[in-house]
């Protein structure tokens, strides 16, 4: 597991917070979780995602399956703050990790 620092977000801002995660087209809802820090304030930085599946010509949806996301730096220095009139910042998403510049649109507020 790669060991990551975000230049504005130490590891004990970030840990367990809500974050969203937009890759390829789509929302992932999880939380950070923090693994070992180094005494360079490196550390290691999963996201925890549930995951909810419906089996193959199925009605019924299994049970959330929790998905670790590990982050590595690229990663890491996509994570900014939902503005808190956007759509994710009003759904209570404390951070956000853009991986899909298509979506960045949800964390900025809108004008009308």
């Amino acid at each position: 597991m790669d060991y990551v620092k975000h230049p504005d977000f130490p590891s004990k801002d970030l840990d367990g917070r809500k974050v969203a995660v937009l890759e390829s087209g789509c929302v992932h809802e999880g939380h950070f979780r923090v693994g070992k820090v180094r005494d360079d304030g490196f550390h290691e930085l999963v996201v925890i995602c549930g995951v909810v599946t419906q089996a193959p010509n199925s009605e019924t949806w299994t049970m959330p399956v929790p998905m670790e996301l590990p982050m590595n730096q690229a990663s890491v220095n996509k994570i900014v703050v939902p503005e808190a009139a956007s759509t994710l910042g009003q759904r209570g998403f404390q951070f956000v990790v853009v991986q899909d510049a298509k979506l960045e649109f949800l964390v900025k507020t809108v004008q009308r």
